[in-house]
């Protein structure tokens, strides 16, 4: 095309066609209002109506007649796509100028239409997309081109904006280290803004000094050397938006004077930035930051993008400081346990001898009073047993709990001579007696075995129903002196595989505080029951209950429902006597060795926590009560093994 000539049109408009044609386009085009306008065959624009001028701020007078068609667009003259339409250009013709970004119409034969950035157009450059359509006379033959125009800056941002917080919303997981984290979201603040740098500027509460968690730089060397810098409350920008909460856009240089070491230390020279705080608890704990724009300068159209970035890094920030403290916390707990359960695995042992050798020495002791009237002695010597009994209890159940815990298993490497000299007192009360005995080596070995914990238990099959119904039998002697009714309602056929002795614990353990737990007159049903491919063992007593805020609790240990004096001062099996708690401890540590899971439910009796002193311990001393039913209306206590996979040892 031949841009010398700058004549205007002929009046008719677009060349050859009538006065009335013209005027009819020159109506529709001037009064649309998309950007639009035109260019005639001869390639001068014909066109150029108000929506258009608005859009480029050039105004019709000055471009209609003309061949500039190109000056609202490009920097230097050049051919738009109406130009090369009128010209029938080539695919490659094309191609030259916008491959890429344009496509065929699939409206209109001829046309096309192409998304673009035009960094000339406007303060800061407008993303357009425009069509670009033949204008042909009856003949069919090209007489001008038609443009229309459509500014998508706004969207293409929010766009970029969206795929932004996207790819740092996907990245939060994958950085486990903070650091990491905020120098990804520095870079995508840096692309986002078209600058040289972004920062991650955070207070150091106790210093009163700000440090760079998280930067982006083009260059290399200043990426390095900002990681280890510390700057003064009052060396910085930053500082003013810790004071004011408020963002600052500084495009004039001089304003940037006033932070001299800034710039020296980085050895970055700061043309202009952006600055938005970083809020979190109600509180600034810092300031995100991107500097010299490398294209114009920061308006505050800046300030929301930002501003939404630096929502994702304060969580970012605080969650790190949260996850940081409970690590803290929780290496502070796991050394306590540790200590703690050194302790009791200590206490378990120094238990173990002394509680063996006062059990066989009451024995000596009974043998040697035998010609003494027992009235003397006797109530005496029964009290020590019961309580001396009470500490093996608790020694056994510590010694269980800590031999199955992970971690805890009982030290093989303790050299011979220490076990011998920790039970040196034990051998010789075991020798004494067992003196005369033929088969004394095998005793003694069998007892200090017994003692020391080196015949561990061996895994057998169990069948379930039966083992309950026995372990029922066994321990009714113990229970004989209270009016509690124990049934068996169910009894499924299964098989466990795991120590006799260990289920015994189990089993009792549940029945023991079933019946501790129910008053005279109450009831206590047993059921072994299949569910599927589960099989569950519970105890289920109409007792006084659980408290609620106790429940969770039970199974820790430690953790007596009724009151520790109780305990002492009672039997086993007695009403509200039960009192170390370890053995529903030792029953969860089995669950986790042997693979079943626990489920309690528990109503707590309304007569009992209205009254101070609680259940009278008989359903027939209960005011609330008239008849049994009463009783077992107001409360339970239900406690399932659940055996999910039970069978025989393979």
């Amino acid at each position: 095309m031949n841009t010398s000539d700058n004549r205007k049109p002929p009046p008719g408009g677009i060349d050859g066609e009538s006065p009335e044609c013209a005027m009819e386009m020159s109506r529709i085009i001037l009064s649309s209002a998309i950007p639009t306008f035109a260019v005639d065959r001869r390639h001068r624009v014909s066109h150029f109506n108000r929506a258009c001028e608005n859009l480029t701020g050039i105004r019709a007078a000055e471009i209609i007649g003309t061949r500039r068609q190109w000056q609202p667009f490009y920097a230097r003259e050049r051919p738009i796509m109406a130009d090369l339409i009128i010209d029938g250009a080539s695919r490659e013709r094309f191609d030259q100028y916008y491959k890429g970004k344009y496509r065929p119409s699939t409206v209109i034969p001829g046309a096309y239409e192409a998304e673009d950035f035009f960094p000339d157009l406007g303060e800061d450059g407008k993303w357009l997309f425009f069509t670009a359509a033949p204008l042909k006379d009856s003949e069919g033959r090209v007489k001008g081109a038609i443009v229309t125009l459509q500014d998508v800056t706004r969207e293409k941002k929010a766009a970029a904006q969206n795929q932004a917080m996207l790819r740092i919303s996907m990245a939060l997981p994958e950085h486990r280290d903070l650091g990491d984290l905020l120098d990804y979201i520095s870079s995508e603040v840096r692309s986002l803004m078209g600058t040289e740098g972004a920062l991650v500027i955070l207070l150091d509460e106790r210093t009163k000094e700000f440090h760079f968690m998280g930067s982006s730089f083009r260059d290399d060397k200043i990426q390095q050397r900002v990681k280890g810098m510390r700057f003064h409350f009052d060396q910085i920008a930053a500082v003013q938006v810790m004071r004011t909460g408020k963002p600052i856009i500084i495009n004039d240089i001089s304003k940037l004077k006033a932070y001299p070491e800034r710039d020296r230390r980085l050895g970055y020279h700061t043309r202009n930035l952006i600055e938005v705080p970083l809020r979190a608890g109600g509180r600034i704990i810092g300031v995100l930051a991107a500097t010299n724009r490398i294209e114009g300068c920061f308006s505050y159209k800046d300030v929301d993008l930002l501003s939404t970035i630096a929502g994702t890094v304060a969580i970012s920030v605080e969650n790190a400081k949260i996850s940081g403290e409970l690590k803290r916390a929780y290496d502070e707990v796991s050394a306590l346990n540790q200590a703690k359960d050194r302790a009791i695995n200590h206490l378990s042992h120094e238990l173990k001898t002394p509680v063996s050798i006062l059990g066989g020495a009451l024995g000596l002791i009974a043998d040697a009073l035998e010609e003494v009237a027992e009235e003397e002695w006797g109530a005496a010597m029964s009290m020590v047993r019961r309580n001396v009994r009470r500490i093996a209890e608790i020694q056994a159940e510590v010694d269980d709990i800590m031999k199955i815990r992970p971690g805890n298993q009982e030290d093989g490497g303790r050299s011979l001579g220490v076990v011998m000299a920790q039970h040196a007192d034990l051998m010789a009360l075991i020798a004494a007696q067992e003196a005369g005995n033929p088969q004394l080596a095998a005793r003694v070995r069998g007892r200090l075995e017994e003692a020391i914990g080196l015949n561990a238990p061996a895994p057998e099959n169990l069948q379930v129903a039966p083992f309950v119904r026995d372990r029922i039998e066994a321990l009714a002697p113990g229970y004989g002196h209270r009016d509690v009714s124990i049934r068996i309602v169910e009894e499924a056929e299964g098989v466990v595989c795991m120590p006799g002795d260990h289920f015994a614990k189990i089993v009792d353990g549940l029945i023991r505080n079933a019946i501790e737990n129910t008053p005279d007159g109450g009831e206590i049903h047993v059921s072994v029951s299949r569910k599927g491919a589960e099989m569950i063992l519970a105890v289920h007593d109409f007792g006084v209950g659980i408290p609620e805020a106790y429940q969770s609790r039970v199974f820790e240990g430690f953790f007596p429902v009724q009151e520790p004096a109780a305990y002492s001062t009672k039997k086993p099996f007695d009403f509200n006597a039960g009192g170390k708690g370890l053995d529903l401890l030792r029953i969860r540590i089995f669950s986790e060795k042997y693979g079943f899971s626990i489920r309690m439910q528990s109503r707590y009796c309304p007569h009992a926590a209205a009254r101070k002193t609680g259940c009278p311990g008989a359903v027939s001393r209960c005011d609330a009560c008239a008849a049994l039913e009463d009783c077992r209306s107001s409360s339970e206590t239900r406690v399932e093994l659940i055996f999910s996979r039970p069978g025989a040892c393979t």
